[in-house]
C-alpha cells in the first residue's frame, strides 16, 4: 500500500461501504469506546454500520501512516466538529460520506477539506440555492436547463463545504466565512466549471458516477493520489 512519503501529496481514498460489509465484526474492535457509545446513537442501521466501517477505516489509514498502533490514536473533535488527532501535526485529514460511498482524504503539509454529495435529482434546488450562492450566481440562475442547474448546483455545494472544512468551521461558521467560501468558487462560466483549481480554490473531483465531490487544500500546490477499495480490502486482509 502507498506509503505516503511526499509531503505535498494529497492521498484521497474511495470505500465503497458495500464492499466492506464483510469486515463488520473486525472493524468494531477497532474502534475506541466513545466511538463505540457513538455508533449506538444512529437509529439507522445502515447509518450504525456506515459509521463502524468510515471510523475503523480511518483509524487504520492513520495508523498505517504514522506507523503507530490504532488502539493508540486518540481521535477528538473541534468545537466546530471537525475530528483531529490529539497531539499530533504530522498529517492532516478529513472524511465525507453520502449514500453508498466514503471518501477520506490525507496530507502531511495542509490542512484539507473534502465533500461528496449525492446528486438527488428530486431535491427542490430553489429552498437551497441562497446559502450557498453569491447574489450574481442567483441573478444567472434562469439563464440555465435545468439539468444544468442540478449540475451546477450540487458542484458549487460540495466546493462550498470542502472550503468550510479546510477551514476546520463547517456551517457552523460565521457569515463572514460562509460568504468567503461562497466566493471561492468562481462565477458559474458558460461552459460550466473548470475541473482544475490550483490556486487556493477547491478542486472538483470526477470519480463516482452519480456523485459530486471537491478537495480543498489550504497550501498549494500539491498532487494527488487516489486509492481504492482493492488497495483497501488487500491492506484489511493482511491485518485483520
Amino acid at each position: 500500500m502507498n506509503s505516503f512519503s511526499n509531503s505535498e501529496s494529497v492521498q484521497i481514498w474511495i470505500i465503497k461501504f458495500s464492499d466492506f460489509s464483510i469486515y463488520l465484526p473486525h472493524l468494531i474492535t477497532i474502534l475506541s469506546e466513545n466511538e463505540i457509545r457513538r455508533s449506538y446513537e444512529y437509529k439507522s442501521e445502515q447509518n450504525y454500520y456506515h459509521f463502524i466501517i468510515s471510523r475503523a477505516i480511518l483509524r487504520l489509514l492513520l495508523a498505517h501512516y504514522l506507523e503507530q498502533d490504532s488502539k493508540n490514536i486518540t481521535l477528538i473533535q473541534t468545537q466546530y466538529g471537525k475530528p483531529k488527532i490529539n497531539s499530533c501535526n504530522t498529517i492532516n485529514f478529513n472524511l465525507t460520506h453520502s449514500g453508498e460511498y466514503c471518501l477520506l482524504a490525507f496530507s502531511r503539509s495542509s490542512e484539507i477539506g473534502i465533500d461528496l454529495e449525492y446528486v438527488n435529482q428530486s431535491f427542490k434546488i430553489e429552498q437551497a440555492i441562497n446559502h450557498i450562492c453569491t447574489v450574481e450566481e442567483i441573478d444567472s440562475w434562469n439563464h440555465f436547463s435545468s439539468l444544468e442547474k442540478n449540475e451546477l448546483f450540487y458542484k458549487k455545494w460540495v466546493c462550498v463545504e470542502a472550503f468550510l472544512k479546510a477551514h476546520g468551521v463547517g456551517w457552523l461558521a460565521d457569515e463572514d466565512r460562509i460568504k468567503q467560501a461562497k466566493n471561492s468558487v468562481p462565477y458559474f462560466p458558460e461552459h460550466g466549471y473548470n475541473t482544475k483549481f490550483f490556486n487556493q480554490q477547491p478542486i472538483l473531483l470526477d470519480i463516482i458516477q452519480g456523485y459530486a465531490s471537491a478537495l480543498f487544500v489550504i497550501t498549494p500546490p500539491f498532487s494527488i493520489a487516489f486509492n481504492n477499495c482493492k488497495d483497501l480490502s488487500r491492506f484489511l486482509c493482511e491485518i485483520l
